[in-house]
């Protein structure tokens, strides 16, 4: 009897030991499967994020291949210049020679800026203005 009970007590503890096998398979499966689920979500948030990129890097070349086809504003308005002085200040811009532009009014010089003509178109340029007594203007225009 007691031979009995001991066989019992044996095929109660192996089962209890095989429950908790299952128990760690199936806690071991739970986690592999929750980790490729949030390994799975990364990667279609990776291909959503990449398609963006795409979508952005398509959008900047489309822009910028545009501009490229208008092609360069001041390149069309010297084009304009075929005679005169500004004739000189497109040879000037395609070369990017410094210069210095000289302004007059009716009595004399009204200043100077000097830059690359790119430059003086910008306004980006050192200006320097000329004051001079009106009597001493209206001398140098009658000499």
């Amino acid at each position: 009897m007691i031979i009995i009970i001991i066989i019992i007590i044996i095929i109660i503890i192996i089962i209890i030991i095989i429950i908790i096998i299952i128990i760690i398979i199936i806690i071991i499966i739970i986690i592999i499967i929750s980790v490729s689920i949030i390994t799975i979500s990364d990667v279609q948030e990776s291909i959503k994020h990449k398609e963006l990129a795409k979508h952005r890097t398509a959008a900047v070349l489309k822009r910028e291949q545009d501009r490229a086809a208008k092609g360069n504003t001041l390149d069309k308005i010297t084009e304009k210049f075929k005679e005169g002085p500004l004739l000189l200040l497109r040879r000037y811009y395609k070369t990017s020679v410094r210069l210095q532009v000289v302004t007059r009014h009716a009595s004399g010089v009204r200043g100077t800026a000097t830059g690359k003509p790119f430059m003086l178109i910008n306004q980006s340029v050192s200006q320097s203005t000329i004051k001079q007594p009106i009597n001493q203007s209206i001398n140098q225009s009658i000499k």
